[in-house]
């Protein structure tokens, strides 16, 4: 019995410090960004020499937003089951479809970066 008890005791002990860790690990992100250290300006630009709107890196983001809320969720409901059924929790697994969209999202991503440098370097050429 005491066993058991020490083994949930060091398990409630590593769950508190993983969440201290993401929360300051959180925080201090979105303190560095309200400080303007990490500059998130230039986020949706392409990055070349053109400087202008990467309707590529927008879909990035948004299907990378999209897969987190969607998982933290899963996650949540997952905890939750875990709760009510008094079963040992696990990651949920993540699901084929998500995993594809999220694969050709990056895809359409590298193909564009990819075309925009061989059209710039064919310019240069010329």
């Amino acid at each position: 019995m005491e066993a058991q008890w020490g083994f949930n005791a060091l398990s409630k002990f590593i769950q508190v410090e993983i969440w201290l860790f993401l929360v300051g690990l959180m925080s201090s992100i979105f303190f560095l960004i309200f400080k303007k250290k990490i500059n998130l300006r230039g986020l949706l630009y392409d990055k070349t020499g053109n400087h202008k709107y990467s309707p590529e890196r927008l879909q990035l983001l948004i299907f990378s937003l999209i897969f987190v809320v969607y998982y933290l969720f899963d996650v949540r409901h997952n905890l939750n089951l875990c709760k009510t059924s008094n079963i040992p929790c696990s990651l949920p697994r993540i699901r084929t479809e998500f995993l594809f969209a999220l694969g050709g999202s990056n895809f359409a991503y590298l193909w564009a970066k990819l075309s925009s440098i061989l059209k710039e370097r064919r310019s240069e050429r010329a």
